[in-house]
């Protein structure tokens, strides 16, 4: 119940007070010299950990999560959430699950061939193949023309938009995923988002 980055204590955690950083050096001198009442103030269990004694090592550093990961995985299942409350608003889920199940297999591309709604847990091969397939399928979902209510004038100005949106986030998702960027995708990026 302690911030593994900085010593702030556990009443503290949220504030935007800034602390001094963990010091994994003097932890294990408090090990090694048995200070449990140093440790026990710090928040620091009295267990000795491999990585302290790793020169140059901040233990708290090594475990991050990539942040455009993070990212890909938080916009795609926002953007998942959002095509399936659409499409369910508009009467088209079912035609989703269909189209989505029935893709064909293509090199590259790792897809379950089951409906959408029944995945509990997406690996990062299938949130990539995700990203490349999703605009078809939602696009030949809303234009379908069997099983399902051809659309309004007013669905169809709708349906461009939300077309729209899902390519742009989607072209954005795929730039996120580069190795390395220059001013050029950057820039491709921040007019995506706009």
């Amino acid at each position: 119940m302690r911030c593994p980055i900085c010593e702030s204590t556990q009443d503290k955690l949220g504030c935007l007070q800034e602390y001094s950083l963990c010091n994994a050096q003097r932890y294990q001198s408090w090990i090694n010299g048995l200070d449990k009442e140093s440790l026990y103030n710090k928040g620091v269990k009295l267990v000795q950990n491999a990585l302290w004694s790793l020169q140059d090592t901040v233990p708290h550093q090594l475990i991050r999560s990539d942040i455009l990961y993070t990212m890909l995985l938080g916009n795609l299942q926002h953007l998942m959430d959002w095509i399936t409350g659409f499409l369910e608003y508009h009467n088209r889920l079912p035609a989703f699950d269909d189209v989505w199940s029935s893709l064909p297999r293509y090199p590259g591309i790792h897809m379950l061939h089951k409906s959408y709604r029944l995945l509990s847990q997406l690996s990062g091969k299938e949130m990539q193949s995700i990203l490349i397939v999703i605009l078809g399928v939602f696009t030949a979902v809303l234009y379908r023309k069997t099983g399902t209510q051809r659309p309004t004038a007013g669905q169809e100005q709708e349906f461009k938009k939300a077309i729209t949106c899902v390519r742009y986030l989607t072209d954005f998702a795929l730039l996120s995923r580069y190795r390395s960027h220059t001013d050029s995708t950057i820039r491709y990026m921040r007019q995506y988002l706009e």
